[in-house]
């Protein structure tokens, strides 16, 4: 016997206490038996107040037999998750986990009790008032048998709902067993395919490069006579930087900074020159005094000689910075169709020399190299800076100059300024 509980169709108070004391009777002595109301635990002669028929106030009646209990609840226990409340049938919980500390004695006579019990609850439990009309005892004879019927029907049911819990539990693993089975097989089967298409795909790949090897072996045999595949690789590689070099010809960030500030300085610089002419020119005034007149004109006209001259040298500087970008890129192409001509001129003198035991003949072979690698003289020009520069503009354009060296000051005009630019001068 194991701690559980059993549903009884509903029984009014006169019902369960006829029951009990039925019980009470068959074991008298053995049972200690409580009866809790709404108030509390009813007392004695108190119990004779819920005789009265249809009564509802008993909630839950106790019968304890040594370590064993058996409890009825109406509606059941309040606290039950596994057996919820329900207002068609009442619960008689009954607490056998101490049954195996009974003694050998005690046993039988707990099974007797359990069995007493459950027979008294399912029994007519009073006697069919005869002034009582028919159908009132028919249909509570009626409701207990449907009761009852439902109890056994819920009891089936609840028993092959677990059955089939059982069974699909079964099958399920079962089912799980077998994917598993056949998906260690179809792994087992995927390995082994993997590992040969593996083993194959390694052979193939080293048949293949020993392939690659013997073709790259026959190819260096071929282009090592003379070095050939040397120096077409180092050929190749120089067209590639020159191509390379034109598809992305630009100056240096640093070259460009500096090309950005003299743009700056020499924008200011002008626009500041001819301002102060103009605001020099504004203040004209006839009524002035000659002195102040003539040092004002002066002052105006020297502020737009300046403006001038600077304005000259802005324009040659930034012609001659043009020309230079466009020499440079000029330069690149000559250089690339010069190494195009020299690997040329190799490759004849190579095959020149396979084919004849003559040797090649020098003056073509002057002509043809003629020009390669080779600047024009009007390239080669000394570099000048754009404050070399701006100074020799400003020097070309004065009346004359004053150089102080050390204690003497040596004073130039413009024709002793054309002898100083002359070659060869000392």
């Amino acid at each position: 016997m194991s701690d559980g509980s059993i549903f009884i169709a509903k029984l009014d108070d006169r019902a369960i206490i006829e029951a009990v004391e039925k019980v009470q009777k068959e074991f008298p002595n053995q049972l200690e038996v409580h009866f809790i109301g709404q108030f509390g635990e009813v007392h004695g002669e108190e119990i004779a107040a819920y005789r009265e028929s249809g009564s509802l106030s008993l909630i839950r009646v106790k019968l304890d037999f040594t370590e064993c209990s058996w409890t009825w609840y109406r509606l059941g226990p309040p606290d039950s998750k596994t057996y919820p409340q329900a207002a068609e049938y009442d619960r008689i919980e009954f607490r056998g986990n101490q049954y195996n500390g009974l003694t050998p004695q005690q046993r039988p006579v707990a099974l007797a009790i359990d069995r007493t019990l459950k027979l008294a609850l399912q029994l007519p439990l009073t006697e069919i008032d005869p002034s009582s009309p028919l159908s009132l005892a028919t249909g509570r004879e009626v409701l207990q048998a449907l009761q009852t019927a439902s109890q056994r029907l819920l009891t089936e049911t609840a028993e092959h709902r677990t059955k089939l819990e059982i069974d699909f539990a079964a099958r399920e693993a079962a089912r799980e067993e077998r994917f598993s089975q056949v998906r260690q097989q179809d792994e087992e089967r995927l390995s082994q395919e993997r590992e040969a298409a593996q083993v194959a795909h390694a052979e193939r790949v080293a048949a293949l490069d020993l392939r690659e090897g013997e073709l790259d072996s026959l190819k260096k045999t071929l282009d090592d006579r003379n070095n050939t595949h040397v120096r077409r690789e180092i050929r190749s590689s120089l067209l590639d930087l020159t191509k390379e070099r034109l598809l992305n010809f630009r100056v240096s960030p640093e070259t460009r900074t500096q090309y950005i500030l003299v743009h700056a300085v020499c924008s200011a610089g002008i626009l500041f020159l001819l301002g102060l002419a103009a605001v020099t020119a504004v203040k004209f005034d006839s009524t002035l005094p000659p002195t102040a007149f003539a040092l004002s004109a002066a002052r105006s006209l020297l502020a737009g000689a300046a403006a001038i001259a600077l304005g000259a040298w802005y324009l040659k500087w930034l012609n001659r910075w043009l020309q230079r970008i466009a020499d440079a890129e000029f330069k690149l192409q000559q250089f690339r169709l010069d190494i195009e001509r020299a690997s040329w001129l190799t490759e004849t003198v190579l095959e020149w020399n396979q084919s004849s035991k003559e040797p090649f003949p020098e003056l073509l072979a002057s002509r043809l190299s003629t020009g390669l690698f080779q600047s024009t003289k009007d390239d080669v020009e000394d570099p000048q800076t754009p404050a070399s520069q701006l100074a020799e503009a400003l020097l070309g354009s004065a009346a004359s100059a004053r150089l102080k060296i050390g204690d003497q000051e040596l004073s130039l005009d413009r024709k002793g300024i054309r002898q100083l630019e002359r070659p060869d001068a000392r």
